[in-house]
């Protein structure tokens, strides 16, 4: 993800904290929502993001709770593989 956004502090130490702030943020989430949340954010998919620059940690948690809200594990539409669709919700 953020290969495809700009970033304004390029430095090693700059990279490492964002990693550190995403890990944190995305915890437990199980992968396949992960990925999916991942491919949304790229697809320019969630509607009350800046597109124009990569969601903040808390941001990206954010639309990852929202795919476990709309595929609760257990529902037909849920797996623990990422197929690749992204859910059109």
């Amino acid at each position: 993800m953020f290969a495809v956004f700009p970033v304004q502090d390029q430095s090693v130490q700059g990279q490492e904290l964002r990693l550190t702030g995403y890990v944190e943020a995305i915890g437990d989430f199980p992968l396949w929502a992960v990925e999916r949340a991942r491919v949304k954010v790229v697809r320019g998919l969630v509607p009350d993001l800046d597109r124009a620059f990569a969601p903040t940690p808390g941001q990206f948690a954010e639309v990852i709770r929202e795919i476990l809200i709309q595929n609760p594990i257990g529902s037909d539409t849920s797996t623990n593989s990422y197929d690749g669709e992204v859910p059109m919700t």
